[in-house]
């Protein structure tokens, strides 16, 4: 591990504040949380025009009331609770 000390603008310190209140940790914790998810960010593929159909798909069926609860969708794949 690298210690890292940033020097913020008052009203970032401030969100950060709240968020780490907000989630029940400290704000180092906060700050952490929020670095590694940046990074993940730029490590994940972009979304891909099939993905986005796929999700856009989804969201069409879920307007028309096309939805399952969880226990139908596992019955329907064979996965007992």
């Amino acid at each position: 591990m690298t210690t890292l000390t940033l020097e913020i603008p008052e009203e970032m310190a401030a969100w950060l504040a709240e968020e780490a209140t907000r989630r029940g940790v400290s704000r180092e914790t906060a700050a952490l949380d929020l670095l590694e998810q940046i990074a993940l960010d730029d490590l994940r593929a972009p979304l891909t025009e099939e993905d986005i159909a796929a999700i856009e798909q989804g969201l069409a069926d879920m307007r028309a009331g096309n939805v399952f609860s969880s226990q139908e969708v596992w019955e329907s794949l064979g996965i007992k609770e």
